[in-house]
C-alpha cells in the first residue's frame, strides 16, 4: 500500500486552478504519489473540510501528505527521486510533523539548525519560529496534522477558519500544541535537492540580484525610502523564486482571491511561454467563476 499521497486542497471556486495544478502536478513530477482533490462542493470552512480530507486519506492508509494548495503549482521540473523516496524516509527517520518544500537559504533569513548530510541538510526550524506551520507546499504526518487541525478549529470560529489564520497563529510553549509539534518542523536544502543544475541556475539569477541589492541601495539614497518602495512593490517577486525539488514562487498564482501580478511577471520574465499561456486561459475561467 503507498503511505504517502497528495492533498490538493481547493473549492468550487478554485476549481480552474486546481485542475491546472494539477496537470502540471502530472507533467513535473514523474511517477508522483495519487492525488486527491479535495473541497470541491463543501462550502464549509477550511480547516474543518481540510480535517475531513485528511482523515478520509488516513482512513485509506495515507500516513505522510503532500499538502498542496490549489494555487501552488510546480514553476518547474520537480526532483522525484527525493520527492518520492528521500524526504518520506527522513521525515520517517525524524518522526517530523512536517517538512516544507519552501526551501531554506537562498537570500531569505532563517531560524533553526542546519543538520548534516545523513540528514539530507534539512533545516530543523525553532518551536517559536513564526511560520513553522506555512501551507506552502510540504510533506506532513497525517497523524500530526490531524491533531494539529483539530486544535485550529477549536481556536477560531468558522468564518475565522482560513488558511491564512491556521498558518499565522502564535502557538504558545505552553499551549495546547504539544513540543512535539512544535518543535519537529522542517526545511528543505531546496539548492541541494532541486532538478537541474544548481550552478548554471547561479549564474544567471545570482548576479541578477546582485544588481538589483545595488540599485536597490542606491534608489534609496538618491530617491528616498517611499521611492525604493514603490520599486519594490513591483519588483521584489525576483525574490520570491524558489529552487527545490517542487520549485515554488512564493506569492503562488492567486493573491488576495485574484490573479497573482507577480506570478504572471515571473513567468514573463523567464521565458515560461507555454505555461504563460496555459495560466491566462485558466485565468479566464477563473475569473467567471468568481
Amino acid at each position: 500500500m503507498n503511505e504517502v499521497g497528495i492533498l490538493l486542497s481547493t473549492c468550487d471556486r478554485y476549481r480552474p486552478v486546481a485542475e491546472w495544478t494539477e496537470s502540471l502536478i502530472d507533467r513535473a513530477w514523474q511517477d508522483h504519489p495519487p492525488v486527491v482533490r479535495w473541497g470541491l462542493g463543501d462550502q464549509r470552512d477550511w480547516m474543518s473540510v481540510t480535517r475531513d480530507g485528511v482523515a478520509a486519506m488516513q482512513r485509506e492508509g495515507f500516513r505522510w501528505i503532500y499538502l498542496i494548495l490549489d494555487d501552488h503549482p510546480p514553476v518547474g521540473f520537480c526532483q522525484p527521486g527525493a520527492l518520492n523516496r528521500t524526504l518520506p524516509k527522513l521525515a520517517e527517520k525524524r518522526q517530523a510533523m512536517n517538512i516544507s518544500l519552501l526551501g531554506w537559504g537562498q537570500r531569505r533569513g532563517s531560524e533553526g539548525a542546519r543538520l548534516g548530510r545523513e540528514d539530507g541538510f534539512l533545516l530543523r526550524n525553532d518551536p517559536g519560529y513564526r511560520w513553522k506551520f506555512s501551507l506552502h507546499p510540504a510533506l506532513w504526518s497525517a497523524e500530526k496534522l490531524l491533531e494539529l487541525l483539530e486544535i485550529r478549529i477549536s481556536q477560531f470560529e468558522p468564518a475565522a477558519r482560513t488558511p491564512w489564520n491556521f498558518e499565522r497563529h502564535r502557538d504558545a510553549a505552553d499551549g495546547p500544541v504539544r513540543a512535539e509539534l512544535l518543535s519537529g518542523t522542517y526545511r528543505v536544502d531546496g539548492n541541494a535537492l532541486a532538478a537541474g543544475s544548481r550552478w548554471k541556475d547561479a549564474l544567471v539569477r545570482e548576479p541578477l540580484l546582485f544588481v538589483f541589492d545595488v540599485w536597490r541601495f542606491f534608489l534609496r539614497i538618491l530617491r528616498g525610502q517611499e521611492r525604493r518602495d514603490a520599486f519594490d512593490r513591483d519588483n521584489l517577486w525576483l525574490y520570491h523564486y524558489y529552487r527545490g525539488p517542487y520549485p515554488i514562487l512564493w506569492s503562488g498564482a492567486v493573491r488576495a482571491g485574484k490573479p497573482s501580478r507577480d506570478f504572471e511577471k515571473f513567468l514573463r520574465f523567464t521565458g515560461r511561454r507555454a505555461m504563460a499561456e496555459e495560466w491566462r486561459a485558466v485565468r479566464e475561467k477563473f475569473a467567471l467563476s468568481c
